[in-house]
């Protein structure tokens, strides 16, 4: 049974509250959100999920664009199912807002309360599905104008997709998988028109990042100036007009856990992917989604020695450990045809979890290093040189962004200076001593596949050491990333295909690739 729940931002002002059972006044509660809760998540680092007792009263909630969701309870409840309800209301604010954002959640407050009164009546919960909801939702939602709509920090990331909440940062686009008729059931690569029934692709083979972040509720106006104004004006479509309505967008996620011994040796990987689908379809159309043949559904220990062998020498095998499907999804065709066969709601849903952790994998960052003394000391001293190389390994047609690499220092380090010399073409990136936590800090926004950078630091220490001590206390190196339109378990959707049954109307595919680091170690020594 729920007794409240609540939305905060990072400053601790309570957005949203709503109270179902009135077991505490108003300013009890709130004064215990402020002194107790609020600064207790202060203090925590992490943003897994987290569950507060204090008084008597539980506190579960889950960080989501710089904003707290919180469920309350005084009573014995299970925090599984209530970590759970709140990520489906996540997802509701989003299907119905468009964007989960303060700016969104203030502009949509009176829908947001709808929505909630909807989800949970006198502390049960009662709907939890969009398409329930869309028939009891009768306030407009209120769209961020062009300026400020975009993909930050709000979009179901793979720890979402994995159960956590995660952020992907913006300015990606999504690609057409097939504008091919219901009829058809291979892809072809024509955008333009088709045989047997016509489909005239006059609008655009990419688009932005943010084309799918907008609400299902067809009740929608846009805030800025102009009150004409139309969905249609901020998604990106300057052609002749595109049927938005009739839309589906595929996001493939992954997070890849990767740990590198000082020889360059993979120690062990973890690849955590997802397909997340956001659909606009109305009427809730069978969908067939194909993938590529190189997927294997098999555990280790029930492959024979020769397919083991085939899958380690041949490239593009993927062995999943494990994974989940979406209630809708029909898996039957999934094992042996690597088809997929749906009947999405509309909105947002996970069609798929999955893990990696057996096959190859191509070092994607690649890190050199060098440490020596400073000057002519071939024994002890107080002065070193540190040089650390980085190689791009991908594709020369990708690219990482948002690259952030940590390097720890030893204790009692007074001063580094840095240097970076940069390949042909000038990377944007900066460098610098964090002298506070004893670290360098490099960032690099933006670097192409095949790039090599060298960074160079001298270190000057408050005594005098031997170079093997010292090489023992710098490092490792973290790195953090973001690679777009780009897998490295190389499942890869061949096509997308709309039941015959919907009609004849122009449907349009889009998918998008998105790698991530979750925890990529490169040990030095």
């Amino acid at each position: 049974m729920i007794s409240q729940f609540l939305i905060l931002n990072v400053r601790g002002d309570t957005i949203i509250f709503r109270d179902f059972r009135g077991e505490k006044s108003l300013s009890e509660s709130l004064v215990k959100i402020q002194d107790v809760f609020y600064k207790k998540i202060k203090q925590g680092n992490s943003d897994e999920p987290t569950v507060i007792y204090f008084e008597e009263q539980i506190y579960i909630y889950l960080r989501q664009s710089s904003l707290f969701f919180v469920l309350t309870s005084y009573y014995d409840v299970s925090p599984t199912y209530i970590i759970e309800l709140l990520y489906r209301i996540i997802k509701l604010v989003r299907d119905f807002c468009g964007t989960v954002n303060e700016d969104s959640i203030r502009r949509n407050f009176i829908l947001v309360y709808e929505l909630i009164d909807e989800i949970i009546d006198y502390g049960y919960p009662q709907i939890v599905s969009t398409n329930q909801l869309k028939y009891c939702v009768y306030n407009e939602t209120k769209v961020l104008s062009s300026e400020n709509f975009n993909r930050r920090n709000e979009v179901f990331g793979t720890n979402q997709i994995l159960g956590l909440t995660n952020t992907v940062s913006g300015g990606l686009s999504m690609l057409p998988i097939g504008i091919f008729p219901s009829s058809s059931s291979k892809p072809t690569q024509n955008h333009g028109n088709i045989s047997n029934n016509t489909v005239n692709f006059s609008g655009p083979k990419t688009i932005s990042s943010n084309a799918s972040q907008r609400p299902i509720n067809p009740m929608t106006t846009v805030s800025n100036n102009s009150a004409e104004n139309k969905v249609m004006t901020f998604l990106g479509n300057t052609g002749p007009y595109v049927d938005r309505n009739n839309e589906v967008f595929v996001d493939i996620f992954e997070r890849i856990t990767l740990v590198i011994n000082h020889l360059g040796e993979i120690s062990r990987f973890n690849i955590e992917g997802g397909i997340l689908m956001k659909s606009y379809l109305i009427g809730q159309p069978e969908l067939t989604l194909g993938f590529s043949n190189n997927i294997i559904l098999k555990e280790d220990d029930e492959l024979s020695p020769s397919e083991s062998n085939n899958l380690f020498n041949c490239a593009p095998s993927t062995i999943i450990d494990d994974c989940n499907f979406h209630e809708s999804v029909s898996v039957d065709e999934f094992l042996n045809d690597k088809v997929l066969t749906l009947k999405p709601p509309e909105g947002e849903i996970i069609v798929m979890n999955y893990r990696i952790s057996k096959g190859t994998l191509n070092i994607p960052f690649k890190f050199t290093t060098l440490i020596e003394a400073s000057g002519n000391s071939k024994k002890n001293s107080s002065k070193f040189d540190f040089v650390i190389k980085l190689k791009v390994d991908i594709p020369e047609s990708s690219f990482a962004t948002n690259l952030t690499m940590l390097c720890p220092l030893p204790e009692k380090t007074n001063t580094v200076s840095l240097e970076t010399i940069h390949p042909l073409i000038p990377v944007q990136q900066n460098s610098q001593y964090d002298d506070k936590n004893q670290r360098i800090i490099w960032k690099i926004k933006k670097i192409h596949g095949g790039t090599e950078i060298i960074l160079k630091s001298k270190i000057c220490l408050s005594f005098e050491t031997d170079i093997n001590s010292i090489r023992k206390k710098i490092g490792p190196l973290f790195l953090n990333f973001e690679i777009p339109m780009f897998n490295f378990s190389n499942i890869q959707v061949k096509y997308l295909k709309i039941s015959e049954k919907y009609g004849q109307q122009n449907n349009y595919r889009w998918v998008r690739y998105v790698t991530q680091s979750n925890s990529y170690i490169y040990r030095l020594f």
